[in-house]
């Protein structure tokens, strides 16, 4: 468990917070994804349903103070209800003060590690690497 690190993308983040919340993997990379519908928003909920992706049930309460979370956010993020969802998100965990990391890649679309061909999106993906290797050694 301790050499077991989560990189998850996009809707497949929601199954991600599950999984840190009930087998405690040693890190987790969450990139450009839906997360969890906090403060009576539901547009987690509405992307789910839209885009079918799981959503298990995990409140924040659940995420352990222990695991180390990078989250990377694409600033071209497009997709209904995501930006939002997110921001809430990273202010709640560091309210919390669960330990993350999060990384702004402003010109980065939807997905940019698969259609962004630029230096910021290798920079990018460079950092999630580091932060994998740092947590994971």
């Amino acid at each position: 468990p301790a050499r077991i690190g989560i990189w998850a993308c996009s809707g497949h983040v929601p199954t991600a917070l599950g999984l840190i919340a009930r087998e405690r993997p040693a890190c987790a990379a969450l990139l450009y994804g839906y997360t969890l519908d906090l403060d009576g928003a539901t547009g987690v909920a509405e992307a789910a349903a839209q885009f079918h992706f799981a959503m298990p049930p995990v409140s924040l309460d659940e995420l352990p103070r222990e695991i180390p979370m990078l989250v990377v956010q694409a600033g071209r993020d497009e997709l209904p209800g995501l930006a939002p969802a997110l921001e809430r998100f990273i202010a709640a965990v560091r309210k919390r003060e669960l330990p993350v990391t999060v990384i702004e890649h402003g010109e980065g679309p939807h997905a940019f590690d698969l259609v962004d061909d630029s230096p910021r999106t290798h920079e990018v993906i460079e950092e999630v690497l580091a932060f994998l290797r740092r947590t994971l050694t």
